[in-house]
């Protein structure tokens, strides 16, 4: 499977025409969005035209600029929390405006095998692409805690906007996909474990 991460777009109209373009030319079978559309037309914008233009399904999370903001559609939509099922694997989704409780969420996944769950979620993991300008470590804890524990096979988020990129520890891809300014979005190969930068 195939899994286009991004995040942090910010209101920018350029960057969906991009996405579209990224999602037909590298086949791509889901869209994953980790957050801060910033407007709520922005978001249903974006959705729907990945949802109507390309025909994948398109999974996304608010961030921490989302406060309430809703979408869905037949193969797209904004989650506050919870599972998600898509070709034989997972999506466990949690939106900044949600109380992460590690306990319900390990729960959630429970016999899941680890090499099909996939986790998504605005803020990063503590120590993990989550280093801000004053060198800082500002991720969250009860994520890094549930990837340790959990394991997905790939964590996808955005927020730090100086560390984009992405790293696998222990089995586990992380992305740190902000592509506000640095304009880069990454293509994940889960089958194969492979990461691809896309620019936008």
């Amino acid at each position: 499977m195939r899994v286009l991460c991004a995040s942090d777009y910010h209101g920018n109209h350029h960057f969906i025409d991009s996405t579209i373009d990224a999602i037909q030319k590298h086949d791509v079978d889901v869209f994953l969005y980790c957050g801060d559309f910033v407007f709520q037309s922005y978001a249903e914008e974006l959705l729907s035209r990945v949802e109507n233009e390309t025909g994948v399904y398109a999974l996304a999370v608010c961030g921490n600029l989302d406060m309430g903001f809703v979408y869905e559609g037949k193969k797209a939509e904004i989650v506050i929390y919870g599972l998600r099922r898509i070709g034989g694997y997972r999506f466990l989704l949690v939106s900044a405006t949600y109380p992460f409780s590690l306990d319900e969420a390990l729960s959630d996944v429970k016999g899941i095998d680890s090499s099909r769950l996939v986790f998504v979620t605005h803020y990063p993991p503590k120590s993990i692409l989550d280093r801000i300008w004053s060198n800082e470590h500002v991720g969250y804890e009860g994520y890094l805690e549930f990837d340790q524990r959990a394991k997905p096979i790939l964590h996808a988020f955005g927020h730090i906007h100086e560390d984009n990129g992405y790293i696998i520890k222990n089995n586990t891809i992380f992305v740190n996909c902000a592509a506000t300014p640095s304009r880069k979005i990454y293509l994940v190969e889960l089958e194969k474990g492979e990461v691809r930068e896309v620019r936008l």
